[in-house]
């Protein structure tokens, strides 16, 4: 009793100063927002007010508010549309509460900004993945899988998921030698893929005995 007491103390007190962070870090990006409007040609008060507005919705996301950080972020970007972690941390935002189609626009609009941010590449990927994940199984639809899967892995080249996702659908369109090759892909960068490890054996499989026939 004693030790979850402690715990539990111990819990209201963390959270307590993060609620006090979280009160200070408004506080500031209100005032630096007001400061940016009263000299909207000074580019470091504008950075200044959108860093302080990032700080408060990075602390709203590592506390899981991720419908509450949206709009710091939302706040960083108007202020400087060219501030690239706002966009993504709203990406972020968005890719938290299954809103795909506006998390993957500013995960865009981020490697736009900074081409070179791996974490965006990665995010944007695993996005286009995803959304393309359901649409494995809709038969009119796979065009559209093979788009999102073809592009995840042109963002990024390590994301093995999507090339295995690719060659389901290569595979599920009758383009074998394809398939071979997204599969492949997939275990050089997973090779404990054991899924990946059977559908390449039976496509192998397969090919050899259409050029058997």
């Amino acid at each position: 009793f004693v030790e979850a007491s402690n715990k539990l103390a111990e819990a209201l007190k963390r959270q307590k100063l993060l609620n006090e962070k979280q009160a200070e870090l408004a506080t500031t990006a209100q005032s630096q927002n007001q400061a940016s409007q009263k000299c909207p040609a000074d580019l470091s008060l504008r950075q200044l007010a959108a860093n302080a507005h990032n700080n408060l919705g990075m602390l709203l996301l590592r506390r899981n508010r991720f419908e509450e950080a949206i709009a710091p972020f939302q706040a960083s970007i108007q202020i400087r549309p060219d501030f690239w972690p706002g966009h993504y941390n709203l990406g972020l935002s968005f890719d938290n509460i299954g809103k795909s189609d506006e998390a993957i626009e500013q995960y865009r609009q981020t490697i736009n900004l900074n081409s070179n941010y791996a974490p965006a590449r990665y995010s944007l990927a695993n996005a286009l993945n995803n959304t393309g994940v359901p649409l494995l199984n809709v038969s009119d639809k796979l065009a559209t899988a093979e788009a999102l899967f073809r592009e995840a892995c042109q963002i990024s080249p390590t994301y093995w998921q999507a090339q295995y996702n690719l060659g389901l659908v290569l595979n599920r369109t009758n383009r074998l030698e394809e398939a071979l090759k997204a599969y492949s892909a997939a275990l050089r960068l997973n090779p404990n893929c054991e899924s990946a490890k059977k559908l390449l054996a039976d496509a192998t499989q397969e090919l050899k005995a259409q050029s058997s026939k």
